[in-house]
């Protein structure tokens, strides 16, 4: 049986509207992505001429290629502290880092404590909220520079 050409039309187009919603295209369906982390210093690694990790008296001055593991540097997630930041090992901080941007002015962080479990380390940026959780792995080696020490993760 022959169809009219109207109907090879419809039904061409009703294949393509089945073929892009299997596809996702054109779906007002919501997105169940995960939102981005949040970015506590943004990269490239080139934008800052070195980076000071300091701790009470000890200071070091990361330049080049150390500069990598700390740029960008990415938190778990952010929150607005409800407890003192004494609770976060920020009052006083453990450690601070200082970037010295290739323009503009430095930008600073304290580091607090490591949380419950060790897997991350409290770091805010001392002119405002929030507090962030940046994974201990990140830096431990650079706090221990400065003679702080980021314990190993319990689980």
């Amino acid at each position: 049986m022959k169809r009219p050409a109207h109907a090879a039309a419809v039904l061409f187009s009703a294949m393509l509207t089945v073929g892009a919603a299997a596809a996702g295209c054109g779906s007002s369906a919501k997105s169940t992505s995960a939102p981005a982390p949040p970015v506590v210093v943004p990269g490239p690694a080139g934008a800052y001429r070195d980076i000071n990790v300091s701790a009470g008296r000890r200071e070091v001055t990361l330049i080049g290629a150390q500069i990598g593991p700390l740029v960008p540097l990415v938190a778990a997630r952010s929150f607005v502290p409800t407890e003192p930041l004494a609770s976060y090992g920020l009052d006083p901080p453990a450690a601070r880092l200082t970037y010295d941007r290739s323009s503009g002015a430095p930008l600073t962080l304290l580091v607090g404590s490591a949380g419950f479990d060790a897997h991350f380390v409290y770091v805010m940026d001392p002119v405002g909220r929030p507090v962030y959780t940046v994974a201990s792995d990140q830096l431990r080696a650079v706090l221990a520079q400065v003679g702080v020490t980021v314990p190993q993760p319990t689980s």
